[in-house]
């Protein structure tokens, strides 16, 4: 596994990556080992890592509205990598509901699954998790908090009540 960090509008990101693909997208506080507790090393040359933090950054910076990266989903459940797939759906500046998303996995009653599963993305922004709101479009729960959420709905231009 290898590593880059860099500066973002909303603070330090670590992106890193397997030999399948992405794994892992972190916001500030980060250590030298991956969440399985394996060892990492950072290597700020890598072709995806390299490609991945432009596309972050033209994202930050209003230029870009989706993201093309090879990502290693390994770590996820079948019905989290079903769930991680629909996300990534969910065009830039628009929103979904948790039980929207749980019905378009085929699991109409789904919703908490699918806010667990929100829960562990590896990769916030690539799978833009911060796009999925509660029910009625009410702001709910974000793993990294909803302060970065709300800004990143701001940055995209959804209007929130």
């Amino acid at each position: 596994m290898i590593y880059t960090s860099f500066m973002s509008p909303w603070g330090k990101i670590k992106v890193i990556r397997s030999a399948l693909g992405l794994v892992s997208l972190s916001f500030e506080n980060f250590s030298s080992h991956n969440a399985k507790g394996e060892a990492i090393e950072q290597r700020d040359g890598d072709d995806l890592l390299l490609l991945a933090k432009e596309q972050i950054l033209e994202y930050a910076s209003g230029k870009r509205k989706s993201f093309s990266l090879t990502l290693d989903l390994s770590s996820g459940s079948e019905f989290q990598k079903l769930a991680w797939g629909e996300m990534t759906k969910i065009p830039f500046g628009t929103t979904s509901t948790y039980g929207a998303l749980a019905k378009a996995c085929g699991s109409p009653k789904g919703a908490r699954a699918m806010g667990g599963a929100a829960n562990r993305n590896p990769l916030p922004l690539i799978i833009p998790c911060h796009r999925v709101m509660g029910k009625n479009g009410q702001l709910t729960g974000f793993a990294l908090g909803l302060r970065l959420k709300t800004e990143l709905l701001t940055h995209e231009g959804v209007l929130l009540h």
